[in-house]
């Protein structure tokens, strides 16, 4: 059933037990009303503590087109439809209700400078505005896709960040973007779950941030100077 899922690992791991974990995690990455991101699967083989990395996972799910061999084991009745391929490269399907418009239309209305804001998860932030979000270091980077065309062609581009460090520990935003970028001098704002961040030239300044925080703290866990406003809101978390 699954001889070229195991054909993988074994290339990459000496750790059978990793199969025996994929069919459940990519039913939660490609299925159902909480499918997970690409990212977000990646993520939880290293929270199941499967002796697993973060490029490992994304080997598995990407390489060879891993992703719509399970596909086709966990769901053979679905009906993607060829003509609509999604960000991902998969066929979709369209609910109704749904709309979409052709790929050139959305070049057109982002070229064209008709995006008023994009909204964008990224790797690292730097202090002038630099974003790195479509590569790390792996065994097969991704395409940067029409992301750098975003950070060009809208009006105002905002990042947004589940947490303000990596897994590891260390701060997204920083000094110097140390990842390859997908623009330069582009980011207007900055979303975290400690922060909101706003740059202004080379400066950034925390305009809210969440209770119970110190700027200590939030300066502690960022990798470049930060300015505080006079005005800083304090965030209530839920």
């Amino acid at each position: 059933m699954y001889k070229k899922i195991k054909k993988v690992i074994k290339e990459t791991t000496k750790e059978p037990k990793h199969l025996d974990k994929l069919e459940e995690l990519y039913s939660m990455y490609a299925f159902g009303k909480d499918a997970l991101s690409p990212s977000e699967f990646c993520d939880l083989w290293q929270v199941k503590e499967i002796g697993i990395t973060y490029n490992q996972a994304r080997y598995y799910l990407f390489e060879d087109n891993l992703h719509e061999i399970i596909e086709d084991e966990l769901n053979p009745q679905r009906e993607e439809d060829w003509d609509l391929i999604n960000a991902g490269k998969q066929g979709v399907s369209i609910l109704p209700g749904g709309s979409f418009f052709h790929h050139a239309d959305s070049f057109a209305m982002i070229r064209g400078g008709h995006i008023d804001i994009s909204i964008l998860g990224a790797y690292e932030v730097a202090k002038n505005g630099d974003i790195a979000n479509w590569d790390i270091p792996g065994p097969r980077p991704p395409a940067v896709g029409g992301a750098m065309d975003l950070v060009a062609g809208a009006k105002q581009v905002w990042v947004m960040f589940s947490s303000h460090v990596s897994k590891a520990g260390a701060p997204k935003i920083v000094e110097n973007c140390s990842l390859p970028l997908t623009g330069v001098n582009c980011v207007d704002r900055i979303y975290s779950d400690l922060a909101i961040i706003e740059r202004t030239d080379d400066a950034l300044t925390v305009v809210g941030m969440v209770e119970g925080l110190t700027q200590e703290e939030l300066q502690n866990q960022t990798g470049t100077r930060l300015n505080f406003a006079d005005d800083c809101e304090r965030l209530k978390v839920s």
